[in-house]
């Protein structure tokens, strides 16, 4: 009995033996081979804008790339020499805070000073097509699936349904003095704008014309950006 009792401690002994041995083993093997680098996740300096905030960014059906900058204003990536180059759209204000595509392929870009410039040829003209607007700067473009355009600003929000060539003030229901930072579009058709001022989110179901604050818990934080997943 005595011996089958020290057996079995034996085997014990050599299998625990065995066993530290292999995870020493497999431990060794797995500091020594290099580190696997997956290739869904790298990033390569884009040769930018350099020293500038990088305020915008979108690229159009054609393929150009854009890219609006704080103190440079507006870029296009020329794929020929592989290098940025600036486009000028007028006016004293040097910045391009937000850029839109329509589905025709129109640009919009807004700027400092409330300017709203429009281009029909992928950028190689520019129009200012909100000279009548009051606010001091635009803040976010957003064209929906109606081809409204809508703009936020420091003093709500705009639409137009003509491309830019007219604007309204659609702020009903929108706390006075709100900031709008961000607008986005969700799949239903719905428009979310985040603002400033203590005032979150709105939402509007009829295309701008009324909007319904849609944040109690989040008024005071100030949304500067939105997106909606595909669901």
């Amino acid at each position: 009995m005595k011996n089958l009792k020290l057996l079995r401690i034996q085997f014990l002994l050599i299998a625990l033996m065995l066993l530290i041995y292999g995870c020493k083993k497999n431990s060794i093997l797995t500091e020594s081979q290099p580190p696997i680098e997956s290739k869904d996740i790298f990033w390569q300096f884009a040769n930018g804008p350099s020293e500038d905030y990088v305020l915008s960014f979108a690229v159009h059906s054609s393929g150009r790339t854009f890219v609006g900058t704080l103190y440079g204003g507006l870029y296009h990536f020329d794929s020929d020499n592989n290098s940025w180059v600036q486009l000028h759209l007028g006016g004293s204000w040097n910045d391009a805070r937000t850029i839109a595509i329509d589905k025709n392929g129109i640009l919009y870009v807004g700027t400092g000073g409330g300017n709203i410039y429009r281009s029909t040829d992928v950028g190689e003209h520019w129009t200012n097509v909100a000279s009548n607007l009051t606010p001091d700067f635009i803040t976010c473009i957003l064209v929906n699936s109606s081809n409204y355009v809508f703009a936020g600003s420091n003093t709500g929000i705009f639409r137009s349904t003509d491309n830019g060539a007219t604007w309204v003030k659609t702020n009903s229901g929108i706390v006075s003095g709100s900031v709008v930072y961000a607008l986005v579009e969700t799949s239903n058709g719905a428009i979310i704008a985040g603002t400033d001022g203590g005032s979150g989110l709105f939402r509007s179901t009829d295309n701008g014309n009324n909007w319904t604050q849609h944040s109690a818990s989040i008024n005071s934080i100030r949304t500067i950006s939105l997106a909606v997943c595909n669901n």
